[in-house]
């Protein structure tokens, strides 16, 4: 199974609806956090960083090519983060 396609999206002023925000067509993110303000903002800085995942991932991927092909790094990492990304680490 793969992630939901994009584009996905939240912005700041959406209001949580029932506890979620919404991040992409049909997907919700809640947490537990216990409504307090910084609560609120860790639910914020969540839904930023999973909106821009797909993003990320395809830039690592990017990333991984042109420093495989230069082959001065350890590619470990990165790999390792790809894999992890794509449900395949090991």
């Amino acid at each position: 199974m793969t992630h939901t396609p994009g584009p996905w999206e939240w912005k700041d002023d959406e209001k949580k609806v029932f506890g979620y925000y919404r991040i992409a067509p049909g997907v919700l993110l809640t947490s537990e956090t216990d409504g307090t303000p910084w609560g609120d903002e860790i639910d914020k800085a969540n839904a930023r960083l999973i909106t821009a995942a797909p993003e990320l991932l395809r830039m690592l991927k990017v990333a991984q090519l042109w420093l495989d092909m230069d082959g001065r790094f350890d590619m470990q990492g990165i790999n390792a983060a790809i894999a992890k990304a794509e449900g395949v680490s090991k």
